[in-house]
């Protein structure tokens, strides 16, 4: 007689081909039986001398089955067998054993909270040197239970009265295989073998409730390696060298670097908000730019590449004294910028009280000038 694990894995695997009457599943701490038709021999009933249950782990929690049963073909009398077995093997649509695995599936449904099902079944068998194989393949949905981005192989091996996954028997094996990458984290119980992150558990052994424990974590791949040292270094010291190279060139060059946002950004007039040449931070000297207006009677800003919708009202007035010598009438002011009388009155009286202006009054005009510019000096022209 068979073993007790023996006869309840062939029960839930085989369709035995014969004219007796085949046992019940072992399933949900079920007792199979498994009756043999009498004065049949083992050499005509096929046995498989191996089986391998392979279940391929997928992202979205399902995992693909193959159940794959090798049987050994030694003499004319099993090979007959086994070539009867195989063809009603795959002419059949609804076998005991998928019926096994379909019940399985709901018992752990039930026993998870988790809707699952068996679908995607295929069957087929080959014949190689001696051995036959049937291989049954099938997806059984919401296998894994998921959490952030890692599968855990526990829960659905559990009914409401146990497991529905008891035993291996000697010649049996049960293989666990994560999705590409993923790693393995944790697995019981022990006394399994790990390639390449994959799990191998060999028979003869039982199972008890929650002992299949199996946890895989996705691999960040998307984060960039770190730099090696060297590289690092190297780097480092080239960013060095490009603003070493860029401060000598601007010390070196004759031309302005216009820095909008950093003049008079304390706004109390003081001597450090300027240069030697008394002008306001970023701006050239009086007397070294002289830009006249264009034709509407605007300056033309792209001539020294200041932004005025970056300046301030009062770095406005500022920046039109350095373009015209450091001094100029009320009145002109009024007409380049544009702005009101009254606007520009007002705005002067608060430059003058910080100190960022003068204001001299000339008959009827109001010359405009920095604190330190010497309105004496016209050289012939008028202010």
């Amino acid at each position: 007689m068979l073993s007790r694990a023996r006869v309840a894995l062939l029960a839930l695997l085989l369709v035995l081909v014969t004219a007796g009457q085949a046992g019940g599943v072992a399933v949900a701490g079920q007792s199979p039986v498994a009756d043999r038709p009498a004065q049949t021999s083992d050499a005509a009933t096929p046995q498989p001398s191996e089986t391998t249950f392979r279940v391929q782990l997928q992202p979205n929690g399902s995992a693909r089955w193959t159940v794959l049963m090798n049987f050994s073909l030694g003499t004319d009398v099993r090979r007959d067998a086994f070539e009867t077995f195989a063809a009603q093997f795959e002419a059949r649509t609804d076998s005991r054993t998928e019926r096994a695995f379909r019940q399985a599936s709901r018992q752990a449904s039930n026993a998870t909270g988790r809707q699952m099902s068996i679908t995607d079944v295929e069957r087929t068998t080959r014949t190689t040197n001696g051995t036959g194989q049937l291989v049954l393949r099938f997806t059984w949905t919401n296998f894994s239970r998921q959490t952030d981005a890692s599968l855990h192989v526990d829960d659905v091996f559990n009914t409401t009265s146990g497991t529905w996954f008891r035993e291996l028997d000697s010649d049996q094996s049960l293989v666990i295989v994560p999705p590409t990458g993923y790693s393995l984290v944790d697995a019981a119980p022990p006394g399994y073998a790990v390639s390449n992150g994959s799990l191998r558990w060999d028979g003869e052994r039982t199972f008890a409730p929650g002992d299949i424990s199996v946890t895989y974590e996705e691999v960040d791949n998307g984060a960039s390696p770190p730099a090696p040292p060297l590289l690092a270094a190297a780097l480092v010291l080239a960013g060095f060298g490009v603003v070493a190279v860029l401060a000598y060139l601007f010390s070196n060059s004759e031309l302005a670097v216009p820095t909008p946002l950093a003049a008079r950004t304390d706004g109390d007039g003081s001597d450090d908000d300027r240069d030697d040449g008394g002008a306001a931070t970023g701006n050239p000297a009086p007397g070294t730019v002289s830009t006249p207006p264009d034709g509407d009677g605007q300056p033309d800003a792209a001539d020294d590449g200041v932004d005025e919708e970056l300046l301030s009202d009062e770095e406005r007035i500022e920046r039109l004294l350095d373009q015209n010598g450091g001094r100029m009438k009320q009145a002109n002011i009024v007409t380049e910028t544009g702005w009101s009388n009254a606007k520009v009155s007002q705005l002067l009286s608060a430059m003058d009280e910080d100190d960022r202006i003068d204001k001299l009054r000339i008959g009827r005009e109001n010359l405009i000038s920095f604190p330190d510019e010497d309105i004496t000096d016209t050289n012939g022209d008028e202010p």
